[in-house]
C-alpha cells in the first residue's frame, strides 16, 4: 500500500492534533528551561556559568536515562530532584533538598510559561487550516492544556470550543470518547479525518478505533512519509507537519 492509495481515499475535511511532542517540543522547552535556571545560579559563583549549565544539564540528562522512571507525578518528581542532584555535582554552590527542590520548582514553572513550537509548527497549521478544520485532542487537565495553548499562542487554531480532553472521571486517549465528541463537533465522519500524534498506543489506535485515519508524527527522523492500511482505517508516518501538510493538499 502507497501514499498514493490513502489520497485515492478521499479529500480530507479535517484534521485533530495531539499537543505535547507533536505541535510543542516539551523535551527543547525543558532544556532550555533547565539550562536557563542552572545557569542564573552558578552565575552567583563562577564566570562561565554557560559551559557549567550545559554540562550540568547533560549529566542531568544522562542521569534520566540511567534511572527507570518511577510511576506517579509525586515519583517522578523524585526522579527530577534525584537527576538534579547528580547534575549539581561539581558546581560550586550547596546541593541541599531544599535547594533542588526550589530549582525544580522553577525549572518546572519556566517550561510552562515558555512552551516551545517544533520549527514549521505555525506555517503548516496556517496552511492546514486553510483548507481543513482542526481541533485539539490531548489528554491532561482541560485548564493546563487551555493555559499550555494560550501561553504558545496556539489560540487562533485552537479556541476552548475546537479543544478537547477527558471529562474528570472519564478516560482519555485512547478511549473513544475524545475522538467522538471532537468529531462531533467538526460535524464529520470518522473517514473524513485524521489525527495527527506521536503515540501509537494513544493518538494512532484512539483514532483508528473509531474509523479515523492516523499519522504517527516523528519530528527530526528525515524519513519521508509512509502510508499502511489497518483494518480500519490507514496509518500514516511523517517526520514534520509540514509533511502533513503537503500530504492534505
Amino acid at each position: 500500500m502507497s501514499l498514493e492509495a490513502w489520497k485515492r481515499t478521499g479529500r480530507k475535511k479535517a484534521v485533530c492534533f495531539d499537543l505535547n511532542r507533536t505541535l510543542l517540543d516539551v523535551d527543547g522547552a525543558f532544556d532550555d528551561a533547565c539550562r536557563t535556571e542552572l545557569e542564573d545560579a552558578a552565575g552567583r559563583w563562577a564566570d562561565d556559568a554557560g559551559a557549567l549549565a550545559l554540562e550540568a544539564l547533560r549529566r542531568y540528562r544522562r542521569e534520566l536515562k540511567r534511572r527507570s522512571p518511577p510511576g506517579g507525578s509525586a515519583g517522578r518528581k523524585a526522579l527530577r530532584e534525584a537527576a538534579l542532584a547528580k547534575a549539581l555535582e561539581g558546581l560550586p554552590f550547596s546541593r541541599s533538598p531544599a535547594l533542588i527542590r526550589r530549582l525544580d520548582d522553577a525549572i518546572r514553572d519556566r517550561q510552562a510559561g515558555h512552551p516551545k513550537l517544533f520549527p514549521g509548527t505555525r506555517e503548516a497549521l496556517a496552511e492546514i487550516v486553510r483548507t481543513h478544520q482542526v481541533a485539539l485532542i490531548s489528554n491532561g487537565s482541560r485548564q493546563a492544556i487551555l493555559r499550555r495553548v494560550t501561553a504558545a499562542d496556539l489560540t487562533e487554531f485552537f479556541p476552548p470550543d475546537r479543544v478537547f480532553t477527558a471529562p474528570p472521571g472519564s478516560r482519555g486517549k485512547p478511549a473513544p470518547e475524545p475522538f467522538v465528541r471532537a468529531l462531533a463537533a467538526l460535524r464529520v465522519r470518522p473517514g473524513e479525518a485524521l489525527m495527527v500524534g506521536d503515540s501509537r498506543t494513544k493518538d494512532a489506535a484512539g483514532a483508528l478505533g473509531v474509523g479515523m485515519d492516523a499519522c504517527l508524527l516523528r519530528p527530526g527522523s528525515g524519513r519521508a512519509p509512509t502510508a499502511v492500511r489497518q483494518a480500519k482505517g490507514w496509518l500514516l508516518e511523517a517526520a514534520s507537519l509540514q509533511q502533513v501538510a503537503e500530504l492534505l493538499r
